[in-house]
């Protein structure tokens, strides 16, 4: 696999089934890490394939329900089925480390794209600071062990930028999910992000890409085919910025190829790979 290649295009498809042709199309591919298609390379070794991995959040019935303890459930998230899970629990972080990591990589993926962590994380910055203390201190450490314990692995984070100064060094490749649209759900449908969003997400990008000012950034953004002006509005906002596009309908379970038109690729350097993936 060529490491050192400029990512240029990047899906995340939590689909079942899609041929090499379809995904292989790619630079960076993230699928689910229970259930995907098969994992094919091309020729030359690509794409780079990741795992998602949810770090805060646990579903119910899924792989890990049954591991997770009661006292560590902190809320439910009724729209994914999910619970927020106290990332401060030690066990929890051997789950995630030992096993959770593990059983993605030994099935061929490069790495892993670690998710939820801004659940984690909004519990001591917003919602509870006292009763908290400590979960941001504790996805420092959870990033920091991972990087440690598998050196050779591409780690690419969702968000977490408030402590992206803390992590930046850590981590291959950061993903910038609702940078410019969002899916608001079945009534409103898929909405532009308030410009006032998009300003301090952009900040707090700023501050964390000040300790690893070569870390690519990917963004991921939702709009539906018939609103293609959102779909090009993201694809030109994150291109004008340097971040490399993907945007995908709200159950990431479509391949979208806008993102691949030769007419519509930036101009000037892209990002190339991270540290570790490059």
């Amino acid at each position: 696999m060529n490491r050192t290649a400029p990512l240029r295009t990047w899906l995340c498809y939590y689909g079942l089934d899609a041929p090499l042709e379809a995904y292989g199309r790619f630079d960076l591919v993230v699928f689910d890490a229970t259930y995907h298609p098969a994992l094919k390379r091309r020729a030359d070794g690509g794409p780079i394939l990741l795992g998602y991995l949810s770090a805060a959040e646990v579903l119910e019935e899924g792989p890990w329900w049954t591991r997770a303890q009661s006292s560590i459930l902190v809320e439910k998230r009724p729209q994914w089925n999910s619970w927020v899970v106290d990332l401060r629990d030690a066990e929890w972080q051997e789950i995630l480390i030992r096993e959770a990591v593990p059983r993605i990589l030994d099935q061929g993926f490069d790495g892993l794209f670690l998710d939820t962590l801004d659940s984690a994380l909004a519990l001591e910055l917003w919602r509870d600071a006292p009763r908290y203390r400590g979960t941001v201190r504790a996805a420092v450490r959870l990033l920091e062990t991972l990087r440690s314990t598998y050196p050779d692995a591409v780690i690419a984070v969702n968000r977490g930028l408030p402590v992206l100064p803390r992590t930046a060094a850590f981590v291959d490749v950061l993903v910038l999910e609702g940078l410019s649209s969002i899916y608001e759900g079945p009534e409103t449908g898929y909405i532009r992000v308030d410009e006032g969003v998009r300003r301090l997400l952009l900040e707090q990008l700023e501050e964390g890409l000040k300790k690893n000012p070569r870390l690519p950034v990917l963004t991921l953004d939702y709009a539906s085919e018939d609103r293609p002006d959102l779909v090009w509005e993201a694809i030109a906002n994150a291109r004008r910025k340097g971040f490399v596009p993907y945007v995908a309908t709200n159950n990431l379970d479509r391949i979208q190829e806008h993102t691949l038109d030769p007419g519509s690729a930036p101009d000037g350097p892209l990002p190339r790979s991270g540290r570790r993936a490059g």
